[in-house]
């Protein structure tokens, strides 16, 4: 099973990759990363990679780049 870290869990991409990955049989999202929580992941969301205390395989990153010029990476 890979276990996926989704930097930008909230925003548009994020919520279409977290549909994709949670049909599927090998794979899993243990973890988001986004300023902004709706509160509708199926997994814990932290505001920043540094908060995000949950081991993964992969972070699979969408996060706009106007968080990154923000600085709130």
């Amino acid at each position: 099973m890979t276990r996926i870290i989704m930097n930008g869990s909230s925003g548009r991409m994020g919520k279409v990759i977290a549909g994709l990955v949670a049909d599927m049989q090998d794979a899993e999202i243990v973890a988001g990363v986004d300023v902004f929580d709706d509160g509708t992941a199926a997994f814990p969301v932290f505001k920043s990679l540094a908060e995000c205390d949950v081991e993964a395989d992969v972070v699979i990153d969408f996060l706009h780049l106007g968080r990154i010029h923000e600085g709130t990476l």
